[in-house]
């Protein structure tokens, strides 16, 4: 299964309306996700990707964070409610750390702190 172009987060302007506006922020290991609930129906869930230079400084090293959240993403797509989500590198991961648990639990959270936050909204 591919990683569609529909499943990414790509303009700037839906990179910063997550990152300023997100209402659920979730951190696990090196990463932090920070989603925002959309409300267009049948998008399901997009994802944004920032690993910056400062914490990898070879783009191998870079390429291969994201393989791992994007491969991470696809396997959890199903289960997550329609946000779009932005995954950050917060700093550079330790040399035994294992990135895909790390990952599972970024997915868990988001997902029940996206479910409570869609109730909290519904009950408004």
């Amino acid at each position: 299964m591919q990683f569609r172009r529909a499943d990414r987060l790509i303009r700037k302007a839906d990179f910063d309306l997550v990152l300023t506006q997100g209402t659920v922020r979730v951190a696990s290991g090196p990463f932090r996700a920070f989603a925002c609930v959309t409300r267009s129906p049948g998008l399901g869930a997009r994802l944004g990707l920032i690993v910056g230079k400062r914490q990898l400084g070879r783009a191998v090293d870079r390429n291969y964070i994201k393989r791992c959240v994007r491969e991470s993403f696809r396997a959890c797509l199903a289960e997550l409610p329609t946000v779009d989500v932005v995954v950050r590198l917060a700093h550079t991961p330790e040399p035994g750390t294992d990135l895909f648990a790390a990952l599972s639990q970024v997915w868990a959270k988001l997902i029940r702190a996206a479910g409570a936050s869609d109730h909290r909204e519904g009950d408004m």
